[in-house]
């Protein structure tokens, strides 16, 4: 399968691969795309690499769930928000971290196909490229906040959903006082 070939060839670039295998040894995990419903893969852990196979195991670990565009996140930012787990949760913790912490030199290996200069320049300008796509998200999502909460009045501040929250507790509380008096007045 070119999938288990390309991951493989990927993961074999870090390191410590086998070190941080030992622990997922014979763990499977089903891989399921939400965009097409009928395409599942299964991986299994060994100490060397992934085995990839679409018939289902007798036993899986774990479930990952995702669209393709959530699993290509992932893959690229490390952005687990649109990974969805189901199954043992040790094993799935220990999976996204297994892929959260791939230690792969990516320069270096650039440099073997473009040189050292051509992959640190490619190297300089993928930093910033992460950089800015961290940078302008935050400053947007603020903005949208800011305008959302503050000029539109669509949505209500931290504060005043704190002060809506204390108003109902309150109220809870003189209702169930109310209730007390009443059975206590209806029973004498």
């Amino acid at each position: 399968m070119i999938l288990q070939l390309i991951i493989n060839k990927y993961l074999a670039l870090d390191p410590d691969l086998s070190y941080r295998l030992e622990s997922l040894a014979d763990k499977v995990l089903a891989i399921n795309c939400t965009d097409y419903p009928n395409w599942h893969k299964y991986c299994t852990f060994t100490t060397q690499n992934l085995l990839f196979t679409s018939s289902q195991p007798e036993h899986i670990d774990v479930r990952i769930y995702s669209t393709f565009s959530g699993f290509i996140k992932f893959a690229i930012s490390r952005d687990k928000t649109e990974i969805m787990l189901d199954g043992n949760v040790h094993v799935a913790e220990s999976a996204l971290k297994f892929f959260s912490e791939l230690n792969i030199d990516w320069e270096e290996e650039l440099s073997k196909y473009s040189g050292d200069i051509a992959a640190h320049q490619a190297g300089v300008l993928i930093a910033r490229l992460k950089h800015y796509k961290q940078h302008s998200g935050s400053s947007l999502e603020e903005m949208i906040t800011e305008y959302l909460q503050e000029e539109s009045g669509l949505l209500p501040t931290v504060f005043e959903v704190n002060e809506f929250i204390d108003a109902v507790y309150q109220l809870r509380l003189d209702a169930d006082r109310l209730d007390a008096k009443v059975t206590l007045y209806e029973n004498n």
